[in-house]
């Protein structure tokens, strides 16, 4: 009996055990075919979509095509940039994978169980649907699946495109790449107006390119102060809208039919929005833009390009900046500026005698100085004068004692007078044809003063030893 009882328990594990080797082998029964390729498993032609819709964790997008021209679906008034849209769909025109994996019944060790993203492609032929998984551990390239079947390991991540939403397609406006500004104007309760001339002669040097006018006057100013205002205006991406279909009310209620500020820029273009200096001059167009802004509060601006439906928030600070600015913050800081070959001579005051600095210009021999009939060496006066520049301008400050003066004769039969009084030990005044500059370093001054008195003292050197 007992040998019996044993005997039965000994065929119920067999059985167990045979049972168990049998699951085994129909788990492992199946195995994922998985071989290597090279050949394009997306290919999506623009022309052939009618609409394209995918998700991610910020919900789903869908664009659709109306003769020719990609809409959002879901607001059809939404400003689509056409450039941008075909630009994310060339990601899919030709991917690559480099591992196929067929016969797959578990889409969950591949991360597409439950995909990170989804994409369907609608043509009038049909539909297909591309989601995408985790990256594989070896080499970190992205699985995907294309409609429900085959999976493959692509060789480019899609699925960072997949991250883009309605607004990344959204047409901003954009100010023209302006291969020269002509002309800028910044109006709040007046008006800066500056032009530019390369070979103007609107005041005693050419060494300007761009003036303030004001009236029958022109003032110079600073081709560096110019460009870095341009560069705030130009390279500014409009990207933070409030609304993208703003009517007149709108327009309105937003400031706009009475604007703080407006700026106007007109000049030559390139026909393409390059930075790429292009060498034929039929690529280059004219064109003018302008933009305005409603001031609310401190921290709240509005800006709106003529013509748009955009309404856009603007820098606070960078605002203040442009609604404040004046011709001091234009102007070059030399206190004067010439052209060696228009430069006759220089005559200074220096201890109540004045001495008088001849300046001619030869082909040979460049700039040559004298006094009399001595040649002097006055290239480093010259340098200590162009180098003269104001540290702050003012025009209320006057000043007792005259720590230098100096007068620069053109050939253009006019003469520059610059009187510079002292202020204290660091600071002087420096007046130019009688107008008030502003402060200069007394630092440069006394250089100027004591590189004058050495090549006097250079002179009577000379003619002792004669």
């Amino acid at each position: 009996m007992k040998r019996k009882k044993t005997l039965i328990i000994l065929c119920a594990s067999l059985l167990v055990i045979c049972g168990a080797i049998v699951a085994v082998n129909a788990v492992e029964k199946h195995v994922d075919s998985i071989n290597t390729i090279d050949e394009t498993v997306i290919s999506v032609d623009e022309d052939k979509l009618t609409s394209v819709s995918w998700t991610n964790e910020e919900g789903e997008v869908t664009f659709v095509k109306e003769e020719d021209e990609w809409k959002y679906s879901g607001d059809e008034d939404f400003p689509v940039s056409q450039i941008l849209f075909s630009a994310f769909l060339d990601n899919f025109e030709d991917v690559r994978a480099s591992f196929i994996i067929e016969d797959v019944e578990d889409y969950e060790q591949y991360g597409l169980a439950d995909p990170e993203h989804t994409i369907t492609f609608h043509t009038e032929e049909g539909d297909t649907v591309i989601t995408t998984g985790t990256y594989s551990t070896m080499d970190e390239k992205r699985y995907i699946c294309v409609d429900g079947g085959t999976v493959y390991l692509v060789e480019t991540d899609i699925a960072e495109n997949l991250e883009s939403v309605r607004d990344d397609f959204l047409d901003n406006d954009k100010i023209p790449y302006f291969y020269q500004v002509k002309n800028i104007k910044i109006t709040t309760d007046e008006t800066l107006d500056i032009i530019y001339d390369d070979e103007g002669e609107y005041i005693y040097s050419t060494n300007y390119d761009y003036y303030l006018v004001s009236g029958d006057e022109y003032k110079p100013v600073s081709t560096t102060n110019m460009n870095s205002l341009i560069n705030n205006i130009t390279n500014e991406t409009y990207t933070d809208y409030v609304t993208y279909k703003a009517s007149e009310d709108d327009l309105s209620d937003y400031g706009f039919d009475d604007p703080d500020l407006t700026i106007y820029i007109q000049g030559d273009k390139y026909s393409e929005y390059t930075t790429e200096q292009l060498s034929d001059e039929d690529e280059i167009s004219e064109a003018e833009f302008t933009i305005y802004f409603a001031h609310k509060d401190d921290e709240t601006v509005y800006l709106h390009v003529d013509g748009s439906k955009i309404i856009y928030n603007f820098d606070a600070e960078l605002y203040a900046e442009l609604s404040s600015m004046t011709y001091d913050d234009l102007r070059p800081s030399a206190v004067v500026s010439v052209e060696e070959d228009k430069l006759e001579k220089i005559t200074a005051v220096v201890d109540g005698e004045e001495y008088t600095l001849d300046v001619k210009t030869d082909d040979n021999s460049g700039v040559v100085f004298s006094m009399g009939e001595k040649e002097v060496d006055g290239a480093t006066v010259l340098d200590d004068i162009e180098a003269l520049s104001i540290t702050e301008f003012n025009s209320e400050e006057s000043g007792d004692v005259v720590e230098f003066s100096f007068t620069l004769t053109l050939n253009t039969e006019t003469e520059l007078n610059i009187a510079i009084y002292r202020l204290d030990d660091e600071n002087c005044l420096a007046i130019f044809n009688d107008e008030i500059l502003g402060y200069v370093s007394r630092s440069q001054v006394v250089t100027l003063k004591e590189d004058f008195t050495k090549m006097l003292l250079s002179l009577n050197k000379t003619e002792e030893e004669e």
